[in-house]
């Protein structure tokens, strides 16, 4: 009997203990977690991720989704101009703002040159070249035996390469867009078959390179446009390609270290290419610009290349498309500054027709595989 008393008793106080437990368990007040605490503290870690998202939103936008060619700063300053779907527009730095001042129904535009004023386009569509005009929307076919074009420093003038099939020469001349049979020829028998033109945005200077190849290395030539004359002629680098700072003392050049070589690398030269400094910067001039202290260039890394990819040519030839960092470089000591972290990109952005406001507080550039139009504040 006394034996059932006991048992029974100690079933009583172990259920009983066991209530108690749970009750602290679940019910003490002291141990609580306020629901209400949670979710405020939840909203405040939620209004901090959104405020940084927006800060990088803000820093680099898409200001035109796709399809975009020839994008460069307009006349006023303080827009975009640039060509789609056959009109060209402007945009507000915001893009906020689009306007239609022009269109031409172009078919297959391979580049697109704005003069210094912005009023004129030399356009190369298939394989002619065109001086389209945007102060009264009209279109000049040029000579269809040009194959290569650029503006000239001041603005009317183009420097060209023109094959003469009578003579079978190919001549490097020039002309007055603002005036009829105004060509003149500054070589009468260049050496060279494919090549490149840039020209000096403060002298009288133009100079022409083979097109940029991995085996190809040739001499880099200058003429001064007004007499006619040789004024430098430098040899030239595997893959080379060159672009010159605005008041056209310095020249950003892209090279190989070697033939066939697979890092291409820029460095800087004086206008005389007597001097040059490597930056240990890869990439390719036509992923840089100058800014207008004519010591610091902005630039996309060239990355994501594929083991066997050709440099320059792969690249050029849209084979791959590279995913850019973007750096601020200073030509001088060769200090470098990354302008938005990798894991803020929105998206793998190979970037080219690199230029910048006039205040020099945003980048914009062109994304090659989309043809989209981004600006990056700096």
């Amino acid at each position: 009997m006394l034996k059932k008393v006991f048992i029974t008793a100690l079933v009583v106080f172990v259920v009983a203990l066991s209530a108690i437990t749970v009750r602290k368990m679940f019910f003490d007040d002291s141990k609580r977690v306020d629901p209400v605490a949670v979710d405020k503290n939840d909203d405040a870690s939620q209004d901090e991720v959104n405020d940084e998202n927006a800060k990088w939103a803000e820093k680099l936008i898409k200001l035109v989704e796709s399809g975009i060619q020839g994008a460069t700063l307009a006349g006023s300053t303080s827009q975009v101009l640039y060509y789609q779907n056959q009109r060209f527009l402007y945009i507000d730095f915001n893009g906020e703002t689009k306007n239609s001042v022009g269109a031409h129904p172009f078919i297959d535009i391979k580049s697109i040159d704005w003069n210094a004023k912005r009023q004129k386009a030399l356009i190369k569509d298939r394989n002619r070249y065109y001086i389209y005009n945007l102060d009264d929307n009209s279109t000049k076919e040029l000579n269809e035996n040009i194959d290569v074009a650029a503006w000239g420093a001041r603005g009317s003038k183009i420097i060209y390469k023109y094959y003469n099939p009578k003579t079978r020469n190919r001549v490097l001349g020039m002309m007055d867009t603002d005036k009829d049979d105004s060509e003149e020829v500054i070589v009468e028998d260049l050496h060279y078959k494919r090549i490149d033109l840039i020209t000096s945005s403060k002298k009288s200077k133009v100079c022409l390179f083979p097109l940029p190849g991995a085996h190809i290395k040739e001499n880099f030539e200058c003429y001064d446009w007004r007499n006619n004359q040789k004024i430098l002629e430098y040899e030239g680098a595997f893959g080379a390609d060159y672009l010159w700072s605005r008041n056209g003392k310095h020249v950003l050049t892209s090279y190989l270290q070697e033939k066939g070589g697979k890092r291409l690398l820029i460095g800087v030269a004086n206008d005389q290419l007597s001097e040059f400094k490597g930056l240990n910067f890869s990439t390719s001039v036509k992923k840089c610009t100058w800014s207008k202290d004519n010591i610091h260039v902005y630039c996309g890394m060239l990355n994501s290349m594929p083991d066997l990819a050709m440099l320059p040519d792969d690249w050029n030839d849209e084979k791959f498309y590279s995913a850019d960092t973007f750096w601020r470089i200073n030509t001088e000591d060769g200090q470098k500054k990354r302008l938005i972290d990798v894991e803020k990109m929105p998206a793998k952005i190979d970037a080219v027709d690199l230029f910048l406001d006039s205040n020099e507080k945003y980048l914009f550039f062109t994304d090659k595989r989309s043809g989209a139009l981004y600006r990056l504040a700096i």
